[in-house]
Order: structure tokens, then C-alpha cells, then sequence
């Protein structure tokens, strides 16, 4: 378990990529396509975010991402 404060989690990198690994194992359990698809689009943008060296925030990387579809 994380005991980072809040402030510092979202910072993270590790913290990224825990919670892209959560969205990704929860796609399998999922029956809705669309609830699928917005698992994944988190997926990404938390490991796009560990990628980033600015660390922009989750919601950032999600409205940029659907913007280029």
C-alpha cells in the first residue's frame, strides 16, 4: 500500500504506474464496451503522465487525448 502523502502521489511516477496497472487488469472484468474504453483512455494517460518529465495531471492528458481522436 501507498503511504505517500496526496500531494506527493499525484507527483509520482511509481504512483502512475500503479494505478495504470489497476485500470488495466479491471478491463477484463468489465462487460461494457464503453466502460472498457474509458478504463483503457485512463490506462494511458497514467502512463503517459509517469512518462512526462512535467507531470501534468491525469485530466490534462485525458482532454488532450480526446481531442486527437
Amino acid at each position: 500500500m501507498l503511504t505517500l502523502p496526496a500531494d506527493q502521489l499525484e507527483m509520482s511516477k511509481e504512483y502512475h504506474q500503479a494505478v495504470a496497472m489497476l485500470h488495466a487488469r479491471s478491463v477484463r472484468n468489465m462487460y461494457s464496451k464503453d466502460k472498457k474504453q474509458k478504463a483503457r483512455s485512463e490506462c494511458l494517460a497514467h502512463l503517459r503522465a509517469s512518462l512526462c518529465p512535467t507531470e501534468p495531471t491525469v485530466e490534462q492528458i485525458l482532454k488532450s487525448s480526446e481531442t486527437q481522436v
